[in-house]
């Protein structure tokens, strides 16, 4: 009876075992599963990671470009600015020559006008005064013709 429990026993052992080793291998199998699926999960995620970074890159560098073109245009629009102030500041200072020569000469010909007018008005004034003297000799010789009229 003894062989037959220990070979009962050794039997429900042996089963136990068995099911237990099934049950770790499915346990197992359960954990690759598992990882297996990490692993797809995290080579996914990289490969958008990659396309992503990739993207950014593409963009980055078309920035870049962006960059160095809008620098040259900016370079470019300094100097033309700097130019036109040139420009500017030579026509500005040309005005400013003509404009003060345009108003010396009109102050030198308001000058001339004015002693043109003063030396008129004097000789108007001689005028009317000699006149004036030229008018009391010829009343004043009127006056003695009649005088000298009646005497006669």
């Amino acid at each position: 009876m003894s062989l037959c429990c220990a070979l009962l026993f050794d039997d429900k052992t042996i089963g136990e075992l068995i099911a237990e080793k099934e049950k770790e291998k499915r346990k197992f199998e359960e954990e690759i599963a598992g990882l297996i699926t990490e692993r797809d999960q995290a080579a996914e995620d990289l490969r958008n990671v990659e396309t992503a970074f990739a993207d950014v890159h593409r963009k980055y560098e078309r920035s870049k470009q962006n960059e160095d073109a809008l620098k040259r245009y900016l370079d470019e629009y300094k100097i033309k600015l700097k130019k036109q102030e040139q420009k500017y500041d030579l026509l500005k200072t040309h005005a400013e020559e003509t404009l003060e020569k345009a108003n010396m000469e009109i102050e030198n010909i308001t000058k001339a006008q004015n002693s043109e007018i003063a030396r008129i008005s004097a000789l108007l004034r001689k005028t009317e005064m000699k006149t004036s003297s030229l008018e009391k000799i010829v009343d004043q010789k009127v006056k003695e013709n009649e005088e000298t009229g009646q005497y006669l």
